[in-house]
């Protein structure tokens, strides 16, 4: 959603290209008002850089499903107790 921004008015979906060791696919953003998709989605990017400036971490926004397989927690510091949750 963050490049469709950046596109010229009228958009009407947006996709990405899910990468993974064997495949390559497209999958489709799941909405259907793709402007309040975009609009939600700047809004967050503003607070992110908000809270960056502000010297705050970056959240770790992994799912469980999904973290019990990556090799690199200790990157993200999703595990980390001292981190508010």
């Amino acid at each position: 959603v963050s490049y469709v921004s950046l596109q010229p008015d009228n958009k009407t979906e947006a996709m990405y290209l899910s990468l993974d060791k064997s495949t390559v696919a497209e999958v489709d953003l799941e909405t259907d008002d793709i402007g309040s998709a975009i609009e939600q989605n700047l809004n967050r990017l503003e607070s992110l850089f908000g809270q960056l400036e502000k010297g705050e971490a970056l959240p770790a926004n992994g799912t469980p499903s999904i973290c019990r397989y990556c090799d690199v927690q200790g990157v993200c510091r999703k595990d980390f107790s001292w981190l508010p949750k």
